[in-house]
């Protein structure tokens, strides 16, 4: 039954446009606490193996269904061993890659290690882009480690990730048994939503990063009918 229902839930999300037909190209800013776990995501979105464990800003692209797919990937940006005057001179680097600027940013999360001083990272980080980039964000939570099947729900009612859901709207997925075909489309359906925009890098000039002490971390509109795959309580879960 459940294959039954996965199936239907592919053939309905095959039938959507990715991006809307003027878009030729999509740009994806990926951005997290977990090096491991963002290079994974990236090489998943471009079914293909480009992105390792770097200390600088890397960008790569690929094809999907006649368009074309751009990933800018950032290093560990929310880890303690970065120092801020670091973290500015890195996100220079990343916004010349993203220009003219990303279409959605995805927050790649390892939950247990998400910390309130990596929440003011973050948030700085977003914030120099446009006050608007958490509505052209998406969260993607790796799965706890440990495996118990309710630790990811156990963090979600903490805060600081409990905050960070709110930010970007209770947009998120999870990466468990979820296909290439899935993320891409909730991805352009955050694309839809914001009307085929971008969050312009044009003029920008990027503020000192908030001095926080970030604890070390371990590395380890679609319309109606999909938005309901996607809602708080069925997010679906990415298996890379």
């Amino acid at each position: 039954m459940a294959e039954k229902v996965k199936s239907y839930h592919r053939e309905r999300i095959s039938s959507y446009e990715l991006l809307p037909p003027y878009m030729s190209e999509l740009m994806l800013f990926l951005l997290g606490n977990s090096s491991s776990g963002t290079c994974s995501v990236g090489n998943f979105l471009l079914d293909k193996t480009v992105f390792r464990h770097s200390d600088c800003c890397e960008k790569s692209s690929g094809q999907y269904r006649g368009k074309n797919m751009v990933l800018v990937k950032t290093p560990d940006l929310l880890h303690s061993d970065v120092p801020e005057a670091s973290v500015s001179a890195l996100m220079e680097d990343c916004v010349k890659l993203s220009a003219p600027g990303p279409h959605v940013f995805i927050l790649v999360l390892q939950p247990e290690d998400f910390t309130e001083q990596q929440k003011t990272r973050l948030q700085s980080v977003l914030e120099n882009f446009s006050d608007q980039a958490f509505q052209h964000s998406l969260l993607l939570f790796l799965p706890p480690r440990g495996g118990a099947a309710d630790s990811l729900k156990h963090y979600k009612l903490q805060s600081p990730l409990k905050d960070l859901i709110k930010q970007c709207r209770f947009r998120y997925v999870k990466q468990k048994d979820m296909e290439r075909l899935e993320l891409i489309t909730r991805v352009g359906q955050i694309v839809k939503e914001n009307n085929g925009e971008h969050v312009s890098t044009d003029g920008l000039h990027l503020r000192p990063q908030t001095d926080v002490n970030v604890q070390a971390q371990t590395d380890g509109k679609f319309g109606a009918g999909i938005v309901s795959l996607f809602d708080e309580a069925t997010s679906s879960e990415l298996k890379l």
